[in-house]
């Protein structure tokens, strides 16, 4: 991903104990994910993954994430507000 594009939404992701986990970044059409001091890679890492997981970066029990689509369709609905180019959003434990 080419972080030069021009950048939608930049929504930051959490925990439920609010530990910052990563970075969900609306680049045009594409999405992609940054775990907290990582690489911006593709998100979903595969075009026909339904399903995401990630773990928290302080020690959380158990994954957090869900299924790909409302995930998606959130960062979407931040990214159609031309106001708006950062948010917050609250992963749920799965599981």
């Amino acid at each position: 991903m080419n972080e030069s594009e021009n950048l939608g939404i930049d929504v930051s992701l959490f925990c439920p104990a609010q530990h910052h986990v990563g970075n969900l970044r609306q680049f045009a059409a594409e999405i992609g994910y940054q775990p907290r001091g990582g690489q911006l890679a593709a998100w979903p890492p595969h075009r026909s993954d339904s399903w995401w997981e990630v773990r928290c970066p302080d020690g959380c029990p158990g994954v957090l994430g869900g299924a790909v689509d409302p995930i998606r369709q959130e960062v979407k609905r931040l990214a159609d507000d031309p106001r708006r180019t950062i948010a917050h959003y609250t992963l749920k434990r799965v599981g």
